[in-house]
């Protein structure tokens, strides 16, 4: 799952519009709204995050929420009223706060993408019908269900059976 996690965060980057920067002041300043905590897994996700934005040679910002909703708004619009001119944002619709995340910064004119939990299909269709999702460009979003499943699938397999006819 981790390393799953890796190559959706990886490929969230290389949806970015990168470009061949000159020196460290022209590198893509990116602005990643981590709704959780340092540790556990929104932890992970920093790590992530920060080790491809080293790879990738941006300047990564990460603000964290710490799993309240009003603090995940508050940062992003102070973020987005701040001095840094950000060239991307990357946004969770967690506690279901995406559409309020993404007018915050469409306002800004800030390109975004969903990160893990997109927007529902209820909320994406009423926010087009709007108008707005002008600087939306995706979502990296894993199959849960499936990726459960699979690993479940494995876990039965590799299980030795006994012969009553338990695993263990």
């Amino acid at each position: 799952m981790v390393a799953l996690l890796r190559l959706s965060l990886t490929i969230a980057f290389f949806l970015v519009p990168t470009l061949s920067y000159a020196d460290q002041s022209d590198r893509l300043k990116v602005l990643f709204i981590n709704p959780g905590f340092s540790t556990g897994f929104w932890g992970s996700v920093t790590e992530t995050m920060e080790a491809a934005a080293v790879d990738l040679e941006i300047d990564l910002t990460i603000l964290h929420a710490d799993r309240d909703r009003i603090k995940m708004l508050d940062l992003t619009e102070k973020a987005l009223a701040g001095d840094e001119a950000w060239d991307f944002a990357v946004v969770v619709n967690e506690l279901q706060q995406g559409p309020a995340l993404a007018r915050a910064v469409d306002e800004a004119e800030i390109d975004y993408l969903f990160l893990l939990n997109r927007l529902s299909d209820e909320q994406m269709s009423e926010m087009r019908a709007a108008g707005e999702l002008r600087h939306y460009i995706g979502s990296v979003t894993p199959r849960n269900f499936v990726t459960g499943y699979e690993i479940a699938r494995a876990l039965l397999d590799a299980a030795a059976p006994q012969a009553d006819g338990t695993i263990r």
